[in-house]
């Protein structure tokens, strides 16, 4: 999916820059794929929350070998905030705590994400980085760690529910009966996140209703 949305970026940008990322990505020459994925999200628009998550997450390989860590921090603050993948969030905010360890860094994080915390009690990355902070790396505040952790599952359930019922609305107006079912299950997946198994399984009922998708040979097989 990275690699495509790369080489979109280069049919954009005349071969000059999309296909230079897919090329160094593919030989793993993080730092020489930095400034095409960085022209690439520039070109991105503000609202394609999606893609813009897709490439920040391909610019955490080159960020990672920076000497600082500023770019990181833009990074997975951005995918904390606006990827609406609960387990993708869950990685990055685990990988990040480690890279930080790595760089002597942790005492940053808690300094800043606890004052990001004082502005913002549901800031998404304060809460998962510092719960994890406090519970692996600082653990005399463990107490703490397990209390912004609860916190933490409180939010992601609200984004969850908040999900499911942008998804809920928008397999209702959608009226074509072959994406129908996979509409209704990107649906129950996310109230299964919200844990609201009862909605999950009125969602379940409805992908049953429409006709079979019309898919390939290959699909089916799959």
């Amino acid at each position: 999916m990275l690699h495509g949305l790369i080489l979109f970026w280069a049919r954009v940008q005349n071969g000059a820059g999309g296909s230079g990322a897919a090329k160094h990505l593919q030989a793993r020459n993080y730092a020489a794929a930095q400034a095409p994925l960085e022209a690439a999200l520039k070109l991105t628009p503000e609202g394609d929350l999606k893609q813009r998550v897709e490439l920040y997450r391909a610019l955490m390989r080159p960020y990672r070998v920076l000497n600082n860590v500023d770019k990181m921090v833009e990074a997975v603050e951005y995918i904390q905030a606006n990827s609406d993948g609960p387990a993708e969030r869950s990685i990055i905010a685990t990988d990040f705590v480690s890279f930080l360890y790595q760089r002597g860094k942790t005492d940053f994080a808690a300094e800043r994400y606890e004052a990001k915390l004082k502005e913002n009690p549901k800031d998404p990355t304060a809460l998962a980085v510092l719960s994890t902070i406090y519970q692996r790396v600082i653990r005399e505040k463990k107490d703490r760690g397990q209390m912004l952790e609860g916190e933490l599952r409180k939010l992601n359930r609200e984004r969850a529910i908040a999900k499911a019922e942008r998804l809920e609305k928008e397999a209702e107006a959608d009226a074509n009966p072959a994406t129908a079912a996979s509409n209704w299950k990107g649906v129950a997946k996310s109230w299964l996140e919200a844990d609201d198994k009862e909605k999950a399984l009125a969602a379940v009922e409805k992908l049953l209703k429409p006709p079979p998708e019309a898919r390939t040979d290959l699909l089916a097989m799959y």
